[in-house]
């Protein structure tokens, strides 16, 4: 593990809670409980969205699988939302730190906004950021947004998707199991390319979870032609995180009619409280979830034994929340970012039928093909995961500095104590490679109107796979967006006047589709 980040003005005793190891749940609940009120005051952009006005939520429930699950969401205070918004987070975030600006944006445009941690993710249950099955943690996305949904106050809304880097790939598969579920997708970077050498922020990833993340990505790849739901994806052309050039071929390649790809110059790879603040302001409820094993869920942090087992935990968290009366009427969308991305994508794949559409940013559909060890180096880890799935040996380089273009940004990432930064566990990564693989042959089975955005200089999520994406998913509503010059972060790690172009760039996209459904 890194050296410990000493941070300026606090005690010894809450920095012990700060460096204690972040394996299971509680350790990583105990230090977001002892920490919130410093993250919150901390000089970022996202930070200083303004609450007021929104009903923001915060519980815990246990799945299907017996896994305790953080979730969030963000509601307009005084008048029903426009359309519901389910975000899917990146590999080793958590939706309570940076997505809680974006979120706080998006429900004050008037929308609801829903997100989860995964198993093994932030605050929920799991070893930290382990994925034993990317398909599994697919299911667990399918799953909670599909409570979401039922919610009879949002469950004739609008919904999409949004996933921003991993969770863009998340996004994705959701759509590819669920092509008909979904109005939309926004993808932020998303991972439909990459190397799973590079997303554990700072240490090495666990090898399994490494494998499944790159297993997912060479899926997604394969399958752009599938996305068919109405997109909008955003990149940052700087991106060294996820690949820009894979944005932009499932921009070309989704069979949405519906489409759009906007590149961010200079943008790097990074979004999130401040995006939920923003997007409830604008009027939409939010609603997020640590996956298990991840923030403040339960379980072994960074852990993914199965990441459609993950999958069906976001879907049977959403769909709780979708089952609520006040939100039934409402359009819903799925969110999600990098991982989530991919999460996002699987929730739709698994619930063709549950979401008005998808927001993807950076979404992990693949790996970019420079940052994937050597072919022998891979069938080692392979067979090292299969006997030691939680070991964390995969090699890794500094996510913070390949994800964040902006310097000062680079250093308040530090302040994200759940976040996993070890080394990614084994058999997470065989699951994020197993589902890039799986999502890039699928692209063509997407089906709900999408947005997709990518930094065209990620090289941590290819964006040649959200171009295909694009050009591939069956919708007729599509749209990718490219950011020249952005990073893999589009929402967290650019330059201020980035940050508040993709959150524009999203909330226009949103009014535009919550209008058509309520029509």
């Amino acid at each position: 593990m890194g050296r410990p980040v000493r941070f300026p003005g606090i005690s010894n005793e809450l920095q012990k809670i700060l460096v204690a190891n972040m394996d299971e749940a509680p350790a990583r609940r105990r230090a977001r409980e002892a920490f919130k009120d410093i993250q919150l005051g901390i000089d970022h952009i996202l930070f200083k969205s303004p609450a007021d006005g929104l009903k923001i939520k915060e519980s815990y429930e246990v799945n299907s699988r017996g896994l305790e699950i953080f979730t969030k969401s963000w509601l307009p205070e005084t008048s029903p939302p426009r359309a519901v918004l389910c975000y899917c987070h990146g590999y080793g975030d958590t939706c309570t730190f940076f997505f809680e600006g974006i979120a706080r944006k998006l429900a004050s445009s008037g929308y609801g906004v829903f997100a989860m941690d995964y198993p093994g993710f932030g605050l929920s249950e799991g070893l930290h950021c382990y994925i034993p099955s990317f398909d599994r943690l697919v299911d667990d996305v399918i799953e909670h947004f599909s409570k979401v949904k039922e919610d009879p106050a949002i469950r004739t809304l609008p919904s999409f998707l949004f996933g921003q880097s991993m969770g863009g790939a998340v996004a994705l598969k959701v759509h590819l199991k669920q092509p008909d579920a979904w109005n939309g997708a926004i993808l932020v970077a998303p991972m439909c390319k990459t190397a799973y050498n590079v997303i554990a922020y700072k240490d090495k990833p666990r090898l399994k979870t490494a494998l499944e993340m790159l297993r997912t990505t060479e899926e997604i790849e394969e399958r752009l032609g599938e996305v068919s739901l109405p997109l909008l994806i955003l990149h940052g052309e700087s991106d060294i995180v996820t690949d820009p050039s894979v944005s932009k071929a499932l921009y070309e390649k989704a069979r949405s009619s519906d489409k759009k790809l906007k590149l961010y110059k200079d943008a790097f790879h990074s979004l999130l409280e401040g995006v939920a603040r923003k997007l409830a302001s604008s009027g939409y409820g939010v609603f997020a979830m640590d996956y298990p094993g991840f923030g403040l869920s339960e379980g072994l942090h960074g852990y993914i034994p199965s990441l459609d087992k993950l999958v069906n935990d976001v879907a049977e968290h959403y769909s709780k929340i979708k089952e609520n009366p006040k939100f039934q009427c409402l359009p819903s969308y799925l969110f999600g970012q990098s991982l989530g991305g991919a999460i996002a994508m699987k929730v739709h794949l698994k619930q063709p039928d549950a979401w008005n559409g998808a927001i993807l940013v950076a979404p992990m559909c693949k790996f970019a093909d420079n940052m994937i060890p050597p072919w022998i180096v891979v069938q080692i880890l392979i067979g090292i995961a299969y006997l030691f799935p939680k070991l964390k040996i995969v090699p890794h380089k500094n996510f913070v500095k390949m994800a964040f273009r902006d310097l000062k940004k680079q250093e308040l990432a530090a302040y994200n104590v759940i976040a996993y930064k070890d080394t990614a566990r084994l058999w997470t990564a065989l699951e994020c490679l197993r589902t890039t693989q799986e999502l890039e042959q699928r692209l063509q089975e997407v089906s709900v109107p999408l947005l997709i955005l990518h930094g065209e200089a990620d090289v941590v999520t290819d964006p040649s796979v959200s171009k295909a994406l694009y050009e591939k998913a069956s919708s007729s509503d599509k749209k990718l967006k490219l950011y020249k010059n952005a990073f893999h972060s589009l929402l967290e790690g650019e330059p201020d006047d980035t940050i508040f172009q993709v959150l524009d760039d999203i909330i226009c996209w949103l009014e535009d589709h919550s209008v058509k459904k309520i029509k």
